[in-house]
């Protein structure tokens, strides 16, 4: 007797959720020590427009993450690299010929505003 392998489109309920979900059957059967068995597989139905937004939705956010996060740490790392040349402009704008004191120079690795 030879068996022929059926595939149907069906609905199973899902406790969890507590809907009906599409599913896909395939049907069969085989012989095992004499025995006939009867085997059922089921594998879910992917929605591909429900994926592709859940996907898109994945990217703007990792998108956003990123952008956010570069914008902190850049303006993190320029707050403190323009430090001494910030200090050095203040001074320049407090300056009056004869009666200021002499710049004092910044705390930083820069050569240029050491000197």
């Amino acid at each position: 007797m030879q068996v022929l392998d059926t595939y149907k489109d069906t609905l199973i309920y899902q406790e969890r959720l507590e809907q009906h979900k599409p599913v896909r059957l395939l049907t069969t059967a085989f012989v095992a020590n004499e025995k006939y068995y009867e085997l059922k597989i089921i594998s879910a139905v992917i929605n591909k427009a429900d994926l592709i937004r859940k996907l898109f939705l994945a990217l703007v956010a990792l998108y956003g993450v990123m952008l956010a996060s570069i914008l902190v740490v850049n303006n993190l790392v320029l707050k403190k690299i323009w430090k001494p040349f910030h200090y050095l402009l203040a001074q320049l704008r407090n300056f009056r010929l004869g009666n200021t004191p002499l710049f004092k120079s910044a705390r930083t690795s820069v050569k240029e505003f050491r000197s």
